[in-house]
């Protein structure tokens, strides 16, 4: 049997569409057995089990001993659970699932730390954890995770680069795969009457350009910068439209306020996303040059692309401001942009490049290699 290694994360789309999907893929596709093993806050344990149980009915959901700064403590129940498992090969999500699983395995596992950005700068940088135990130890243990894993898995080229400079990597063992489309963006089909329907139940009509802006409210999203983009593009033109998708906060409320017939906000489920994206025109993914939106694959720019949506970017967010620029899939921002809105044909266009780059299947001879000794 072989294991995929989650701890501490709560399931949440992007935890089904990275996690879930991931192992669906691997089995199916692969025919390597693999099992999620999820290690779940005890707070919510019930739930989170009852959510993984639902998508993944045979994954292990076992609850974390309390307190991140006590992590170590989950090595002594992995120890006992994987000589009963007996697992050939762990793939293991983030620094700590990671380094759970070096310590609790024999010397017969295999461990593939399936590395999801540049963990102690993002740490730093957004103040994800307040221990100052945990701050101080993270470098070390982001270096043990990367050096002594026997293969990697990395978002993006731009991590590898980091590894190498913030941890003296030199191991060609590792494969490049994005942060890949969840499979029910695949079977999605752009027709212009459908995009035109769908625009006016949303109230917009054929002279607007819709701008999107889907994901979260995390503090690397960099709101000030969109504030200021949005702003500007909200003033040229009436008919330039917002809409997010995702919860609210004080930056969108106050768009709002100000501009009560462009700006508009819905909090949607996971399935309900890709219907109102493909409302829109142009996706934005504006972030500050931090190390960690340099290293990043963020999500929302394969899902903008398979909805058809061109992208809006800053420069040097992981590969994909020049992804953007050599595929002619969008425009790197600058207060001079002058938009128009993209015919069907360009939208189709622009979800042919997600397809062909950012699904599943499109890796499967990467995902293939890493169960290779």
């Amino acid at each position: 049997m072989n294991l995929y290694v989650t701890y501490n994360d709560s399931p949440s789309p992007i935890y089904s569409s990275q996690v879930v999907d991931v192992v669906k893929f691997i089995n199916s596709n692969l025919k390597k057995p693999i099992t999620l093993f999820a290690i779940v806050s005890l707070r919510n344990y019930f739930k989170s089990k009852k959510i993984i149980h639902q998508q993944l009915p045979d994954a292990w959901v076992i609850p974390m001993i309390p307190y991140v700064v006590l992590w170590q403590l989950n090595v002594i129940i992995c120890f006992f659970l994987f000589l009963f498992i007996k697992p050939k090969v762990i793939i293991s999500r983030s620094v700590l699932a990671t380094l759970i699983a070096q310590y609790a395995s024999r010397n017969y596992t295999k461990i593939i730390y399936d590395g999801r950005g540049a963990i102690t700068a993002e740490w730093n940088e957004y103040n994800v954890v307040t221990s100052k135990y945990l701050l101080k130890k993270i470098n070390n243990w982001e270096k043990s995770a990367v050096i002594k894993s026997h293969k990697r898995i990395s978002i993006s080229n731009a991590l590898i680069d980091y590894w190498k400079e913030a941890f003296s990597y030199s191991s060609n063992d590792h494969v490049i795969i994005p942060c890949t489309l969840n499979s029910f963006y695949t079977s999605l089909n752009l027709k212009k009457d459908t995009i035109e329907a769908n625009r006016k139940n949303m109230g917009y009509s054929s002279k607007d350009i819709v701008f999107i802006y889907s994901g979260s409210n995390a503090k690397w999203q960099s709101f000030n910068i969109l504030n200021t983009a949005i702003t500007a593009l909200l003033k040229i033109s009436i008919n330039n439209k917002f809409l997010f998708l995702g919860n609210s906060n004080p930056f969108i409320l106050s768009l709002m306020h100000a501009y009560p017939n462009q700006v508009n906000q819905f909090c949607v489920s996971e399935q309900e996303i890709p219907n109102l994206l493909m409302c829109g025109d142009y996706g934005l993914l504006l972030r500050e040059e931090s190390v960690t939106n340099k290293v990043a694959s963020p999500i929302k720019f394969a899902e903008y692309l398979a909805c058809g949506l061109g992208i809006i970017i800053s420069p040097n967010i992981g590969d994909y401001t020049e992804f953007t620029i050599q595929r002619n899939c969008g425009f790197v921002y600058n207060k001079n942009l002058n938009l128009i809105r993209p015919k069907i044909i360009e939208k189709k266009r622009i979800r042919e490049i997600a397809i062909n780059h950012f699904t599943k299947s499109t890796f499967r001879e990467m995902y293939n290699t890493i169960f290779i000794n």
